[in-house]
């Protein structure tokens, strides 16, 4: 019903998912910090949903793992302090920033062929090796 939406903030409420919010074809942002949320489902499921938006922040939240997303215009995601141990961030061609402070990552498994990341914030992790980031230009 609200389909033209572009910002939403949902910020310190008590969410659990916002998977829901896949069907707003014009989101551009959102902000959920201080939720619930389990899962970045929402942004990995298809290429044709949410195909405008930006920026993400799921600041706060409890994601255990980070899936591939499939937003291709993504250009900024904040998953600081969270209870992040995995990631498939995985040919993002447009992701320039990624905050991901404390969290409980071990490596840098997982990020691949982020061609245009510019920014990289890691700050607080249990990252002993910095194996496994290949083909990004930093």
């Amino acid at each position: 019903d609200f389909e033209h939406l572009r910002n939403v903030n949902l910020n310190k409420n008590n969410l659990a998912s916002v998977d829901k919010l896949r069907n707003l074809k014009f989101l551009q942002s959102l902000e959920a910090r201080d939720n619930c949320i389990t899962d970045n489902y929402f942004m990995s499921e298809s290429k044709q949903q949410l195909k405008f938006l930006t920026k993400v922040d799921l600041a706060g939240n409890k994601l255990t793992k980070l899936r591939q997303l499939l937003c291709t215009k993504l250009r900024s995601l904040n998953v600081d302090n969270n209870e992040i141990a995995e990631c498939e961030m995985v040919q993002h061609s447009q992701l320039h920033a990624l905050s991901a402070n404390k969290n409980k990552l071990t490596s840098l498994k997982g990020f691949t062929d982020l061609w245009s990341l510019e920014v990289l914030n890691l700050a607080e992790n249990q990252i002993t090796t910095l194996d496994g980031i290949k083909d990004c230009r930093m």
